[in-house]
């Protein structure tokens, strides 16, 4: 071989070299993940993983269709239970009497149906907005009241009709 046509430089760059490319190419053909490529390519395969999608959107249906249960349950099942008392105390502006609306409204809206169905005697004045203007408004199940004297009749309904009052 004449020296002007020998390449130049090392004789072990004249062996062409596979690419990372080429050769990650030869391993999937030559691996399992090749057969399974290979598989769901064919009618079979593609009807099995229709299948398979099928079965699991199904799954995730009904999973979705399962009410869940508030978290938190574990924790008002002991508190809020007919003839118990929860008193709070706290600073002003400590969030005691936001804290009781929400629990009140929760038990009143009835979203943890495993408490049972309440009623609320408070002396929180609740309001809405309706038309640009704030009106007071009291949700089915709550009842305003400013003297001890008005709660009585409450209870006594709530005793006869044997529903939680809080």
């Amino acid at each position: 071989m004449s020296e002007s046509l020998r390449p130049s430089g090392n004789p072990i760059s004249w062996v062409k070299r596979k690419t990372s490319e080429q050769k990650e190419q030869e391993y999937l053909k030559s691996s399992p993940a090749y057969a399974m490529k290979k598989y769901a390519k064919s009618p079979e395969g593609k009807a099995r993983m229709e299948q398979y999608r099928r079965e699991e959107r199904k799954k995730a249906e009904k999973e979705a269709a399962k009410p869940k249960p508030d978290p938190a349950l574990k924790y008002y099942r002991p508190v809020f239970r007919p003839g118990f008392l929860m008193i709070t105390s706290g600073r002003r502006g400590g969030g005691k009497t936001h804290a009781a609306v929400s629990f009140a409204q929760m038990l009143v809206e009835e979203r943890c149906p495993e408490l049972g169905k309440w009623r609320l005697a408070t002396n929180i004045i609740f309001v809405r907005k309706a038309r640009g203007e704030y009106v007071t408004d009291y949700p089915e199940g709550v009842h305003h009241i400013t003297t001890m004297k008005e709660l009585f009749p409450i209870a006594a309904d709530v005793l006869e009709k044997g529903r939680t009052s809080s």
